[in-house]
């Protein structure tokens, strides 16, 4: 069984923001920076993807939270640009057909993708899935994760 994690963030309401531009320049500059200062654990790089996308693939999720942590707070260094983020954490199995970085899927995509989703109606900054049926360990990460954003806030 592989343990890559698949990270996907989403900037929260990116359609209502007037200064695009200036927000994905920083979201790339941010990517970029974490692409060279987390080199060692990425398997894939992190870049935009669709829209107010983007996504990453870690070799396993060990410094997963500690790399969320920093896009976060290199992101929101600029309060003028009021970025803000979701994030989905998926961690299991990816495909890479290619040598590329197209066509790639696999049960970690899969769930990274299914946990932004909640995150979006949960209204929630964070949320790790590590299996596709509900399980404890999820549990217990999402609640302290849980914990820590009414903290923030």
């Amino acid at each position: 069984m592989s343990n890559k994690c698949v990270i996907i963030g989403d900037i929260k309401r990116s359609r209502n923001m007037d200064n695009w531009p200036s927000i994905f320049k920083k979201l790339d500059r941010t990517l970029r920076e974490i692409n060279k200062a987390f080199s060692s654990d990425i398997l894939i790089n992190f870049k935009p993807t669709i829209g107010d996308e983007f996504q990453g693939v870690l070799k396993s999720p060990q410094n997963a939270y500690t790399l969320y942590v920093s896009i976060k707070a290199k992101l929101s260094v600029e309060p003028s640009l009021g970025i803000d983020i979701y994030c989905g954490i998926g961690i299991g199995e990816i495909e890479m057909p290619l040598e590329e970085e197209i066509g790639m899927r696999g049960t970690a995509f899969y769930r990274a993708r299914d946990a932004l989703e909640q995150c979006k109606k949960d209204k929630r900054n964070l949320l790790v899935k590590s299996l596709d049926i509900p399980n404890q360990t999820d549990e217990i990460i999402n609640t302290l994760q849980l914990f820590i954003e009414v903290l923030e806030n």
